[in-house]
């Protein structure tokens, strides 16, 4: 209710802005001396406050003249570049790219002014050589990027309807999510699929955020899915980032940038879409941005407010109920940004958002298709509150910038556990604890009767499980570009992480399918983890040549991680009660390391060769029988080496993407279950290689039409044969990894056209295919199961003109129905996540 008020006042602020135009930058005061035009250029970005980008090959063997006194931006550049044959030109994102000379161009051309309109269409996935990006944590531009990097922008965002991850998994091939039972999602970049810590780094901000543990240990397996709304940009960066990103980065990094406070002046925006969805229940969402200036050019206020159902599309005929599934998501943003000098800014954020669904997400296709016949009700919610806090100092030596993060994670998950319990029944050593005798007895046929009915009567079950993470994680680091032909970036990162869960077997009213309130318990326990981290980090680029870098990365790291558990009602049926007491704990200390030689002949090609570690801390099992050899598992870790480039043809309109690579992954994690199916543990299963190779084509074949076409080839194996405790069982040399289709492609194309001043009209064809894949790596494994080949297409087309935009979409145009994922569970349960039906949608958006 409070986010609802929230977002209605935001729009009634939205409409009474006046429009405010954006202020003149002030002189400011230089003191450069003469000297080389690479190093006059860091300083007069360190002294203005304004981000100079350049190719390296530009500057080589130029010198700049002195600068000193006040000079506005536009005066101190022209001085800067007299006589170099270079100019400035100044891009949407507010940085300054130097370019060489244009006769017909004058000082400081704005990059949206190149379009006569006003209107700077973005097309697919655009490669302009004028995208800015911090993946390296520090500014850059794309088309200069050494790395497997894609971006996507906000405009590209919104037209393709990418509003969180499963719609951002839909549209980028290479990128896998993985659900479960429990409305939670598992990112995979690079066949990188694995239990325990997360494998892909999510980063909101410059915040890491990781999922609650659990009782199996597997933060990795519930990734922060925050609606994106005010974005500027996703940053898609594959591959181990290990030096930079540490742990939880071993497949690659994810970094969604939203846009910060503005103190130019006062805007707003209100965007708001209904969607109609076949066989299934509408959905709407509404947002709202107001960006105040609170100070002139020093202090500024950007609040967000939103709020988005989804509509469901499963039926549940045991509770007569249709359209289950649906998800509520409300949440709110604010971002303050000070900058009382040119070389210093504080940027302050937080993040509010509630989460719910209603229900399984999932059905099983042997009882009709999107039908669930689950013997209970399953809602689930979460909720984020996450502040962060970042400081930027920028001297003539470089920039220092100073992280602060802090969040706490409430998620709330129920799952069916009837089976479970049910497939108990007949269980001796579960006779055995109902009716108090030790091991080597055996149940009389009186006592095994008494047994059976006491399982009827905790039937059906639900497995209710709210659980708490909270976290306080910072970085120090420094970056410079000042000194002649090295750029250096040194940084401290530290992390305290604790986890708790509630993990409750009660019974559930056969009637309605919900819990029983006050809750009727079988069994409840309780697990505490704690981790400690902290990395010291590095990395050097040397400029050998004008065309020839070289880089080398370090990160020293070391982690503990603790764990224990209480029992709070024991739970005779699956034998909670022989949980080991105590406190566990485990340490280790390591290193990443890259080394990268990075060759750019032009400034149309780059290509790079690099190898590069990633690494994940390991822990404790507290797991009921579990042998002292289970009891910890340790960590895994991955070295990957990777050929890539980048390569513009401008005179054809042509972007090209590529990179091969080879992985070998030591010590893989991944989960075992108990022999009575009914608890899950982390274990080291040995080595795992993956092969790959990533292409990506972006074609202007006229001012009106573009096309782009990705596709990823992964081929994740079993190195050696491999013998397994647990339900995970025999391994053996070439089986796949689970869950990773071996082929995924997508094809992008778009049609703008300007109709009058200031309008233009854009649609939007996107069709994206994969191979088909298996839950478990062979059929030997009673949960094995195989999800087909698919693919799906989506339509949409729009009119755009300063100040608003309408559009029309139609999401999974072709209706198609084959799963995007297929579990099953040790008790053949089949559980299949299929595509949402297709859903026509309409959206307005109006800024002012």
């Amino acid at each position: 209710m409070l986010l609802r008020c929230a977002l209605a006042l935001q729009i009634g602020l939205l409409f009474a802005l006046p429009q405010i135009a954006a202020a003149r930058a002030p002189a400011a005061p230089y003191t450069i001396a003469a000297g080389p035009l690479r190093l006059a250029l860091v300083l007069f970005a360190r002294q203005s406050g304004v981000q100079i980008l350049f190719a390296p090959e530009l500057v080589v063997g130029k010198q700049a003249p002195p600068l000193t006194g006040r000079h506005t931006i536009d005066e101190a550049l022209t001085r800067i570049l007299a006589g170099s044959g270079l100019s400035a030109r100044k891009l949407d994102s507010g940085a300054i790219l130097i370019v060489p000379a244009s006769p017909a161009a004058p000082p400081l051309v704005s990059a949206h002014d190149e379009s006569p309109d006003g209107v700077r269409p973005q097309g697919l996935e655009s490669p302009r050589p004028d995208i800015l990006v911090t993946a390296f944590k520090y500014p850059t531009l794309l088309a200069q990027s050494a790395a497997d990097l894609t971006v996507i922008g906000a405009q590209l965002q919104r037209q393709r309807g990418i509003d969180g991850l499963a719609t951002l998994a839909q549209a980028t091939p290479s990128l896998n999510i993985a659900q479960n039972n429990s409305a939670a999602s598992r990112l995979t970049l690079r066949g990188v699929y694995g239990r325990g810590e997360p494998t892909v780094g999510v980063y909101y901000g410059d915040s890491p955020v990781s999922g609650p543990s659990g009782t199996t240990f597997d933060p990795g397996g519930i990734a922060l899915d925050l609606e994106l709304v005010d974005l500027a940009r996703i940053e898609i960066l594959r591959g181990p980032q290990g030096t930079l990103y540490g742990a939880s980065s071993m497949g690659g990094t994810l970094r969604f940038l939203f846009n910060t406070p503005d103190a130019t002046g006062a805007s707003g925006e209100v965007r708001g879409g209904a969607s109609i969805t076949r066989h299934g229940s509408p959905g709407h969402h509404l947002s709202a941005m107001v960006n105040l200036p609170l100070a002139s050019d020093t202090l500024a206020l950007r609040a967000v407010a939103y709020d988005r159902t989804t509509g469901g599309y499963i039926d549940h005929p045991r509770f007569a109920l249709a359209n289950q599934g649906g998800t509520e998501r409300q949440g709110a943003r604010l971002a303050l940004v000070w900058t009382p000098r040119p070389d210093l800014d504080l940027k302050i954020s937080y993040f509010h958002q509630e989460t719910r669904s209603n229900g399984a997400q999932f059905f099983d296709d042997r009882d009709g298709a999107r039908t669930n016949d689950l013997a209970v009700r399953t809602p689930n919610a979460n909720t984020l509150n996450l502040a962060n806090a970042a400081l930027d100092w920028r001297s003539d030596w470089g920039t220092l910038t100073a992280l602060a993060t802090f969040y706490r994670w409430k998620v709330l998950r129920q799952s069916d556990f009837s089976d479970v319990l049910a497939g108990l029944v007949d269980n001796p050593a579960s006779c055995l604890r109902h009716a108090g005798l030790g091991q080597g007895a055996s149940c009389t046929q009186t006592q095994w009767e008494a047994y059976r009915a006491f399982v009827s009567t905790r039937l059906p079950a639900i497995l209710y499980q709210p659980m708490w993470v909270t976290s306080a994680n910072g970085e120090v680091r420094f970056h410079s570009e000042a000194l002649a032909r090295t750029s250096l970036t040194l940084g401290l990162f530290a992390e305290t992480r604790r986890d708790r869960v509630d993990s409750i077997t009660a019974r559930a009213d056969a009637a309605s399918g919900l819990l029983v309130r006050p809750l009727d318990i079988t069994g409840a326990r309780a697990i505490w983890t704690g981790l400690n981290q902290t990395a010291l980090f590095g990395e050097a680029s040397y400029d050998l040549s004008p065309r020839v870098r070289l880089t080398a990365g370090l990160r020293l790291f070391h982690y503990g991680k603790t764990a224990r558990g209480d029992i709070f009602t024991p739970n005779l049926i699956t034998g909670t009660a022989d949980i080991a007491p105590g406190r566990f704990s485990t340490r280790e200390s390591g290193s990443n390391l890259k080394l990268q030689a990075t060759w750019r002949p032009s400034p149309d090609l780059v290509a790079y060769l690099q190898m590069a570690d990633g690494f994940r801390p390991g822990g404790v099992n507290i797991t009921p029988s579990l042998s002292e050899e289970n009891r910890s598992y340790a960590a895994d870790s991955l070295r990957s080496y990777e050929v890539g480039l980048r390569l513009g043809l401008p005179r054809a309109g042509i972007e090209l993407q590529g990179a091969l690579y080879h992985i070998g992954w030591s010590d893989m994690i991944y989960n075992a279950s108990s022999p009575n199916s009914a608890f899950v543990y982390n274990t080291n299963i040995g080595s795992i290689v993956i092969d790959g190779a990533e292409a990506n084509a972006h074609w202007q074949a006229s001012d009106e039409l573009t096309l782009a076409l990705s596709a990823s080839w992964t081929d994740a194996r079993v190195a050696r044969d491999q013998e397994r405790a647990g339900t995970l069982g025999q391994l053996f040399a070439g089986d796949r990894v689970p869950m990773i289709p071996r082929l995924a492609a997508s094809f992008g194309l778009a049609y703008e056209r300007r109709l009058t001043s200031g309008t233009r009209l854009w649609g939007r064809l996107d069709a994206v295919a994969s191979s088909g894949f298996a839950s478990q790596f062979n059929t030997l494994q009673s949960s094995y199961a195989r999800t087909p080949a698919r693919a799906s297409l989506d339509l949409a087309v729009g009119v755009e003109r300063s100040g608003w935009d309408l559009s029309l979409s139609l999401r999974n145009a072709l209706d198609t129905h084959r799963p995007d994922q297929v579990l099953a569970t040790s008790l053949g349960a089949r559980q299949v996540f299929a595509p949402r039906p297709r859903t026509l949608g309409l959206e307005l958006g109006v800024a002012f």
